[in-house]
């Protein structure tokens, strides 16, 4: 790529203590198999080596550049990069994780083929040295022209049906995608702080959807995702409650404009649901905590206001089995019965 060009996609990575991982990541990157890229490193003031590290990859590849800021976290350190961004795309990859060398290459030719504004890929876990899991995703090639099926994607997106299985069918991450720029320029899509709200990728897709003409949906998994038990998107077990009860209230008055029906209603009440199940099943895990604490915690979930609305409106006689189960202690604030039924289900 000569410096007059436009790189078909800037890949912006946050950087913040990630020293052990940084290189694994960013050759992944160097090694795309599209060469017209820019990798924009936004060392968010890490306190590491990490500075010098992202210093001396721009001057081994000049299609690296580096942005040193104040730390603001991951969502102002995301905002930094769109800002220094030029390419014709724009893809978000964290430090600590890693991609395969053809990820953009294929997500460019299927940007190219159908005009799209987004490209949405899928993802893996990884601990290092093998794949965990793989998390949801469509099986077949999807291609979204219309308002009517970029309003169910967006759905989708915040989570399934209430009569569905898994929860999302596809991942909220702003990791798998890239994202037309010019749209991003256009509307001032930005992300928020995750200091501020729980799934801040979620509310940057959603807010990407509402303004998007064209989404395409590949099957192929290129993202690993890296199991860091010190990243900062770890969860936090303290002040939960407030968190997930804001962020539900957040979605009905943010997109209120866009898919106000009973059946994004139903979403983000699903939403909700999983939400402090998995919160629940976090708290019931982290060997940290005693049983006592545990069943206090739980309890403390069971009481979010929010709980009422769901109560009242949502489709609890759809839900899968286990799902009912888990919703009706919940309403019932059965705190004991949720350890128990969530501690025999963790030894499966």
């Amino acid at each position: 790529m000569t410096s007059n060009m436009q790189p078909k996609v800037s890949i912006v990575v946050p950087v913040y203590n990630v020293e052990k991982y940084l290189d694994r990541c960013i050759q992944s990157l160097r090694n795309q198999t599209v060469r017209d890229i820019e990798i924009i490193l936004v060392d968010d003031e890490s306190p590491d080596n990490c500075p010098a590290l992202c210093d001396r990859y721009a001057l081994e590849d000049a299609r690296i550049k580096v942005v040193h800021k104040k730390n603001g976290g991951l969502g102002m350190a995301c905002n930094s990069g769109i800002e220094a961004a030029g390419g014709e795309f724009i893809a978000f990859v964290d430090s600590d994780d890693w991609v395969d060398n053809n990820m953009y290459e294929c997500m460019l030719a299927a940007a190219e083929k159908h005009n799209a504004d987004v490209v949405y890929t899928g993802l893996k876990r990884s601990d290092g040295a093998n794949i965990t899991c793989y998390l949801p995703h469509p099986d077949t090639e999807e291609i979204r022209s219309n308002k009517e099926s970029i309003v169910e994607l967006f759905k989708d997106m915040i989570a399934s049906a209430p009569q569905v299985r898994i929860d999302r069918r596809i991942q909220v991450s702003a990791k798998v995608a890239i994202y037309r720029k010019a749209v991003i320029d256009t509307y001032n899509i930005r992300f928020e702080s995750e200091r501020n709200f729980i799934s801040e990728d979620m509310l940057f897709n959603l807010d990407f959807l509402r303004h998007s003409m064209v989404a395409v949906v590949l099957p192929e998994y290129f993202y690993y995702y890296y199991n860091n038990p010190n990243s900062i998107t770890t969860h936090r077990v303290k002040d939960i409650r407030q968190d997930v009860e804001r962020y539900h209230t957040h979605l009905f008055i943010r997109y209120r404009d866009f898919a106000d029906d009973a059946d994004f209603r139903n979403r983000a009440d699903r939403w909700f649901i999983g939400a402090v199940r998995s919160y629940m099943d976090y708290i019931v895990k982290n060997t940290a905590i005693g049983r006592k604490e545990k069943t206090r915690m739980i309890g403390d979930l069971c009481r979010c206001p929010n709980w009422d609305l769901v109560r009242k409106r949502y489709p609890i006689k759809m839900m899968p089995m286990v799902h009912r189960i888990v919703l009706t202690f919940t309403l019932q604030s059965q705190a004991q019965c949720l350890y128990l039924l969530l501690k025999l289900k963790n030894r499966k």
